[in-house]
């Protein structure tokens, strides 16, 4: 979604496992170029990343920034280094904040976040202190009853809404924001051989419903419990095999949650005279050679939990075409790309999870 009434461009790149999906909005001064940083460090081994980018507005694809010097420091100088695993794209291993013996990531302590440039710019952002109290997720499904005409009027569909029950923290001061993964088995044409070789396993990951942002402001909440509507998904040939779906909550600082706040108000206004005024979208991350260079993005220290469901297409009450069935005399340029090749799937890889 791009909002057109704004000048620079604001990238934010809302990422797990690895699946990076931007959200693009425009904002003012197209004319420059913007140094994007989006990190976030929490208690588990996963989702521990700092993604560099700079992009100079709509018309243009973010160029990826590399080698660059990528920390965080904790309270107690100890540190962590992050790893360009890809172009632009930098994670903490997994285990590497687990290690027996080693202090690690843990709720409550601050963190801080350094980035130096090849030129030697260094960014830095504001101490984040990650949170002690989360949520506890029960995580269910609906399969639409009705259909619906796709918006180019080629297809019918069905849809998948997913939400979730959470038990709220005892305290009344938390702050909750909630992204939706999916992973899924791809099945390849099997073509016929001699050996009978079946098609190589794919594996494809993506974000779902990435536009949407889901925030919950528990100050001064005095329920016990929440029920939220996080994600739809249309039902398509992905969900010809088992596809699961996998719920993240973070329990964010407030200066998180009022970031994210701000994103979601420029992303959903329409133009209407009457829609709310959107407030600064400001970092927390600042060049400390420069302190007026604007720097988009953001750095955040969650605690963080994960809840999964899957279907198979038992589940589903309705008939799914097969898209990659093998016909005989059917030329080979004639099977769609993604029955041929697993890497035109989203993050794909030949490697089954060991929890799939």
């Amino acid at each position: 979604m791009t909002i057109k009434r704004y000048g620079w461009i604001l990238v934010l790149l809302l990422s797990t496992m690895q699946c990076i999906d931007p959200i693009t909005l425009q904002l003012k001064n197209e004319s420059q170029e913007q140094l994007v940083i989006y990190g976030r460090i929490t208690d588990l081994d996963e989702s521990n990343y700092v993604l560099i980018q700079r992009s100079i507005n709509d018309a243009n694809q973010p160029r990826t920034v590399s080698g660059a010097s990528v920390t965080v420091t904790d309270e107690d100088l100890n540190q962590y280094t992050f790893d360009e695993l890809r172009p632009g794209y930098y994670e903490l291993s997994s285990g590497v904040a687990r290690q027996p013996g080693k202090t690690y990531t843990q709720p409550g302590k601050t963190y801080t976040l350094e980035v130096t440039l090849l030129n030697g710019t260094t960014y830095q952002s504001k101490p984040e202190t990650m949170p002690v109290s989360i949520g506890s997720d029960s995580i269910y499904y609906e399969i639409s009853k009705d259909s619906y005409v796709s918006k180019d009027n080629s297809r019918i569909l069905h849809l998948l809404y997913v939400y979730t029950k959470t038990k709220l923290p005892a305290t009344n001061n938390y702050y909750l924001r909630w992204e939706t993964d999916e992973v899924y088995y791809w099945n390849l044409t099997n073509f016929p051989d001699p050996f009978n070789t079946p098609a190589p396993d794919c594996i494809a990951e993506d974000r779902v419903d990435p536009q949407r942002i889901n925030l919950f402001n528990g100050t001064n909440v005095t329920a016990a419990s929440a029920t939220q509507f996080i994600a739809e998904r249309e039902i398509d040939y992905s969900f010809l095999n088992r596809h699961y779906m996998i719920v993240r909550q973070f329990s964010t600082t407030e200066a998180s949650h009022e970031y994210y706040k701000n994103i979601n108000t420029v992303m959903n206004n329409s133009g209407s005279p009457f829609d709310v005024p959107p407030a600064a979208i400001l970092s927390n991350i600042t060049n400390i050679n420069n302190p007026d260079e604007i720097v988009l993005g953001y750095f955040e220290a969650c605690r963080q939990t994960n809840q999964r469901f899957f279907l198979v297409p038992g589940f589903i009450p309705y008939y799914i075409e097969q898209l990659c069935p093998y016909l005989d005399g059917k030329p080979f340029e004639k099977y769609d790309k993604r029955c041929l090749d697993c890497s035109q799937l989203p993050n794909s890889s030949n490697i089954i999870p060991p929890w799939f």
